[in-house]
């Protein structure tokens, strides 16, 4: 039997994963978390327009899922890069802003909460808009909490739509359980996400004074 061919010390050459080799080639402009919001985005918006279909709802868990993950994933293939991180939080921005005019405007989730997640992404915009009018060198970035609470506001919303179609399909109990639940989530993540909010203008603040 033959024996497999090992190939010398000085024949064997480092490989980068795709990503990376699209990243040095383009000077970081193309990440991990921009290919992956590339795929996602088509699919939110899909799912946000059919969200009451169980392809609508699965599209929309899925873009979830990858906000969740791709900042992560970015980081450990090392091709996080500022440019990543500022359209992966403006198609995030996108998604939710686009996602409560559609929900608000047909009836699909609770008003009071779809304005309140409204209300504290707004501020936290404006402060961000702020940070790049203001300073040469931009100083705010997501926090972990900021990060946590966006996606826990997004699980909130999430509930609060799905208890409402179940309602409507006739089991009354378990959607107002899970609509309830979806408030109870929501309203919570805005309330963490005002420490964010904080920690924010703390930092616009202290930049200013330097």
């Amino acid at each position: 039997m033959h024996e497999s061919y090992q190939p010398k010390q000085e024949e064997r050459i480092e490989t980068l994963n795709v990503f990376q080799r699209v990243s040095n080639a383009t000077n970081t402009v193309v990440t991990v978390p921009n290919a992956l919001d590339a795929l996602a985005f088509p699919g939110a918006i899909y799912g946000i327009r059919n969200i009451e279909t169980a392809r609508g709802a699965s599209a929309v868990l899925l873009s979830y899922g990858i906000d969740a993950v791709d900042g992560k994933i970015a980081r450990k293939l090392g091709t996080a890069s500022p440019l990543g991180e500022k359209i992966d939080a403006v198609g995030d921005k996108v998604k939710l802003g686009y996602g409560i005019y559609r929900l608000w405007r047909h009836d699909q989730a609770d008003k009071p909460l779809l304005a309140t997640v409204a209300i504290q992404n707004t501020i936290n915009s404006v402060i961000t808009i702020a940070d790049r009018t203001l300073s040469t060198e931009p100083v705010l970035h997501s926090s972990q909490i900021g990060k946590k609470s966006f996606m826990l506001q997004e699980i909130g919303v999430g509930l609060n739509i799905a208890g409402r179609i179940i309602t409507k399909n006739g089991n009354k109990q378990t959607g107002e359980k899970l609509r309830k639940a979806g408030n109870i989530i929501g309203f919570g993540a805005v309330a963490l996400g005002t420490i964010a909010t904080r920690g924010y203008l703390r930092t616009l603040r202290q930049s200013q004074k330097k």
